[in-house]
């Protein structure tokens, strides 16, 4: 007996399919381990590369930090200072882009100027209060700020690199703790830099003891920036600086919304200050008692360093009542009077004169108030009070409500450009007295 099977017909379409998908499977496994192999290879070099760059890195700084103490490069820092291997040394390719750091130390209340109105900057009290910190990145540089009694040529920062000095020199006391701090630069072993900003004298006339220290007689300050108007102030080396406000006293800025809130200021205009005896502000007081203007007026007869918390406060509200401010000349026809009514949006008149023979001449094309004349500042110049004042305060008076407040507006418009300009100056100099060489290097 033959037993049949049957058995099912071969299919070609099967077996090209088997075929097909035994194909995809190794180009799937070719492909996965490539992939592989590339991700393995980039691992690899990174690794190596970040090997390299720390090798490098503690390898070159070994000589030039040797024997000095304190938080080594790799080392967290407080101020926030971070350290990116790869940001950094490909950076390098285009050093002038580099962020250089600027110390600034204030050993005089102008520094809170420069660093708060000029520099718009904060500052965090450190130390119990014993001293602040401030930072702040313009540009390229970095400004590391600091101020306070605390702050010393011993506990500064001692592998500074460049530094701006903002120092006292307004009477004899102050210059000798102002030259402490200059015969102390050698001790700063790593130091390329050296600015002052000085408050100068106000007679003009004892600002010559600076002189050894700036380059051009030996020493190592590339640049000077002084307050008032000496003729030591070339544009070149020495520069002159704005006075500004009395941070000293704790004068504030103005709210930003002081010029949108206000309507009609009820005085035309204020004088508040110390009359000195046979000074022309005896004149000035003579001249609005006889004509009997309404302004408002608070006198004392000895100058006084510091403000009461109600003398502040009557000193501020004189200037938010009033459109005019007028500035009659005390040692120095600079006073803080003057950036004091520009914050508030109060037109300054200037007695321009020079009180001191010492001074620059108010005659000459670089006399006196010359900074502010040459950023042409919204002010108001008289030579003679008895003749000049009454003229001025009669057109105030004629003037209609619109006109005052689009000059208030005018007026602080001008103040926040004038600071803003300091600084880029300010930043300029620096730039090129501190890294000019190597910016014409690359």
């Amino acid at each position: 007996m033959v037993v049949s099977r049957s058995f099912p017909a071969f299919s070609y379409d099967y077996l090209e399919t088997c075929i097909i998908v035994a194909t995809r499977d190794d180009a799937m496994a070719i492909s996965l381990r490539r992939v592989t192999v590339a991700v393995l290879a980039i691992y690899i070099v990174l690794t190596c590369y970040t090997a390299y760059v720390l090798i490098s890195k503690n390898y070159s700084s070994k000589p030039k930090e040797s024997g000095r103490k304190g938080p080594s490069r790799l080392s967290g820092s407080k101020e926030g200072a971070e350290w990116n291997p790869w940001g950094e040394e490909l950076s390098r390719s285009n050093s002038s882009r580099l962020a250089h750091t600027i110390e600034i130390w204030g050993k005089a209340a102008i520094g809170l100027y420069l660093w708060e109105h000029i520099f718009n900057g904060k500052l965090e009290p450190k130390g119990d209060g014993s001293w602040s910190y401030g930072f702040r990145k313009v540009g390229n540089l970095k400004f590391k700020f600091r101020t306070g009694p605390w702050i010393v040529p011993t506990t500064v920062p001692q592998d500074v690199t460049h530094v701006v000095l903002v120092l006292n020199g307004r009477e004899p006391t102050k210059v000798t703790a102002a030259r402490a701090w200059l015969d102390a630069l050698p001790s700063f072993r790593r130091l390329k830099g050296v600015a002052v900003v000085l408050l100068g004298d106000e007679a003009c006339s004892a600002n010559t003891w600076l002189l050894p220290y700036l380059k051009s007689h030996g020493g190592r300050v590339s640049a000077a920036f002084i307050v008032y108007d000496t003729p030591l102030v070339d544009d070149v080396e020495v520069f002159q600086w704005p006075l500004g406000v009395a941070t000293y006293r704790g004068f504030p800025k103005a709210p930003s919304t002081l010029l949108a809130s206000e309507g009609q200021r009820p005085y035309p205009c204020n004088f508040v200050g110390t009359v000195y005896p046979g000074s022309s502000r005896e004149e000035l007081l003579r001249v609005l008692g006889d004509r009997g203007a309404p302004c408002y007026l608070n006198t004392r007869n000895e100058w006084r360093p510091l403000e009461t918390k109600e003398s502040l406060e009557s000193y501020l509200l004189a200037l938010k009542l009033s459109d005019v401010t007028l500035n009659p000349a005390g040692k120095n026809p600079e006073c803080y009077r003057i950036y004091e009514a520009l914050e508030f949006g109060s037109l300054p008149v200037l007695e321009d004169r020079t009180v001191s023979p010492g001074c620059a001449r108010a005659d000459d094309a670089n006399g006196t108030f010359r900074l502010l004349k040459k950023h042409k500042a919204p002010l108001v110049f008289v030579k003679n009070w008895t003749l000049e004042l009454m003229p001025i305060l009669e057109k105030e008076i004629g003037m209609k409500p619109q006109e005052r407040v689009d000059r208030r507006q005018a007026i602080v418009s001008w103040y926040s450009s004038f600071k803003r300009a300091m600084r880029d100056r300010f930043v300029r100099v620096l730039t090129d007295k501190f890294f000019g060489e190597e910016i014409k290097d690359t």
